[in-house]
């Protein structure tokens, strides 16, 4: 599954997935605003963690943390 130098992706996937995640956040992100706006504050609780482990998923991704690669692997695969 890795490559013999320890990487699953090689850098320009690497940042294509972590450019999704973070769209994924942005997506979040937006409707979080207009939950607001609207005052639905359920609603907007509910993007908030899905923000910010969209965020993390990206930065782990990047620093190559391999159990995170795997399960996005698996997730993109389908």
């Amino acid at each position: 599954m890795f490559r013999t130098d320890g990487r699953a992706f090689h850098r320009p996937l690497a940042i294509s997935v972590a450019g999704l995640m973070l769209a994924g956040a942005g997506l979040a992100v937006t409707a979080l605003v207009l939950a607001v706006a609207h005052r639905e504050t359920g609603q907007a609780l509910a993007y908030i963690p899905v923000a910010i482990a969209l965020t993390g998923v990206a930065v782990m991704v990047l620093r190559d943390t391999r159990w995170v690669i795997r399960v996005i692997i698996v997730v993109l695969a389908g």
